[in-house]
């Protein structure tokens, strides 16, 4: 699901003062690195203009949340976005700002790749690039309940294992 979606709702714990304390949710374009590397880090490009980085600012915890609804999958099956068989999970961890060049442009041409558009954005907003490395992320694909994924075989699927599995889908 991490490298084939493009998008997902990053979590936050928000600062606002009618919504403090409490989850805010806010839909976010992202890429786990490049259409040949594809790492399982989530990497964003944002700006502090965003209620999502303010509140980063002062807790960084953060969760990231995809859902297959996101592809025709789910609807050509005639699931609902809720039915345990239409694949969600969430990836949980800590924002962090980019500072290692090598690793921003890394997450730059996977980013300007996966979404074109990126490249527009008005440099007056002082976009910077972050990332999301998961420590945990959970899982429902299946009836029955949901699944903690180990992360260990999360970061050890390569490429070639990821797009034989969508290859025979």
């Amino acid at each position: 699901m991490v490298k084939t979606m493009t998008y997902g709702v990053l979590s936050s714990i928000s600062t606002m003062e009618k919504t403090a304390g409490k989850p805010f949710g806010n839909p976010y374009s992202y890429a786990d690195g490049t259409a040949t590397n594809s790492t399982g880090i989530l990497y964003f490009y944002v700006s502090d203009l965003d209620q999502s980085m303010k509140d980063f600012e002062a807790n960084n915890a953060a969760s990231f949340t995809l859902t297959e609804a996101e592809l025709s999958y789910c609807m050509d099956q005639g699931y609902d976005p809720e039915d345990p068989p239409c694949a969600r999970c969430v990836l949980s961890g800590d924002f962090e700002k980019l500072t290692d060049e090598d690793e921003i442009a890394f997450a730059k041409e996977g980013l300007f790749a996966k979404h074109p558009k990126m490249r527009t954005w008005p440099e007056s907003h002082d976009f910077y690039f972050g990332k999301i490395v998961p420590t945990s992320i959970w899982l429902i694909n299946i009836y029955g309940g949901a699944t903690d994924v180990d992360m260990k075989k999360y970061f050890a699927v390569t490429d070639a294992e990821i797009d034989e599995k969508f290859a025979s889908a």
